[in-house]
């Protein structure tokens, strides 16, 4: 009997080891390519919105996963019709970014506990999408709700610029990322969550495109994009 009681208290031993070097394990492997911890990957869920040419979203989404491994191309989606201006004095065919990405909200669930590792979802669209002000609508190159992995990137605007090529609409997304899934707040209100350095990536953009020579991050916004699973160190060979 207590050769059994010996055995049986080894087995437990044991078995507690096993689950203990496997946790072990597993937090070695969720960490980022800078060595510090972070959560588990989610995917990162694309949208074709409103007719991008098929090759321009296949370029885009294999220099994407070159960056975050975990895109998921989720096809053609139609554009929703809430969101369009009815009375807009710039032009036809204008839609509120806001609305789209609160109609994408509604659509996937509870993005109201933020945690660490939903899915992402990201729109792009050739039809100009514009940010609601005082004089009336405004075009936008993109638009994101902070830190809830939802954003909308148009490259319309970019047609105006005579700068539509696929490394520029990549510049436009990968700042949209840095707000939906960083948040990147440097704490100034009057900067609208964009960054000071105006050799970052994350600067603002409200006086034109001004992203044609940066090739990447900041050294702060850099490590909040590695932190959330962006393999940032390939940016410059792809843009």
């Amino acid at each position: 009997m207590k050769n059994l009681l010996v055995l049986f208290t080894l087995l437990i031993c044991f078995s507690c080891s096993s689950k203990y070097d496997r946790g072990k394990e597993d937090s070695r492997n969720k960490t980022n390519i800078s060595g510090t911890k972070r959560a588990s990957a989610s995917v990162l869920h694309i949208y074709n919105m409103a007719g991008v040419p098929e090759g321009r979203m296949k370029t885009l989404l294999a220099s994407l996963k070159s960056i975050y491994p975990h895109v998921q191309y989720d096809g053609k989606m139609p554009i929703y019709d809430d969101a369009y201006i009815k009375n807009s004095k710039k032009g036809k065919n204008r839609y509120w970014a806001r609305t789209i990405l609160q109609d994408m909200w509604d659509r996937h669930g509870d993005y109201n506990k933020r945690t660490r590792d939903k899915d992402g979802y990201l729109i792009i669209t050739n039809t100009e999408i514009c940010d609601r002000k005082p004089s009336g609508d405004h075009a936008v190159y993109g638009w994101s709700f902070m830190r809830t992995r939802l954003s909308v990137v148009s490259y319309r605007h970019l047609v105006s610029t005579n700068r539509c090529t696929d490394k520029d609409i990549l510049k436009i997304v990968m700042h949209e990322l840095g707000h939906s899934y960083a948040g990147l707040l440097p704490g100034k209100p009057e900067l609208r969550g964009h960054c000071p350095n105006l050799d970052c990536l994350m600067r603002d953009a409200r006086d034109g495109y001004p992203y044609s020579k940066i090739k990447g991050f900041c050294s702060s916004c850099d490590e909040a994009m590695q932190s959330k699973g962006f393999n940032t160190r390939v940016m410059e060979k792809v843009i």
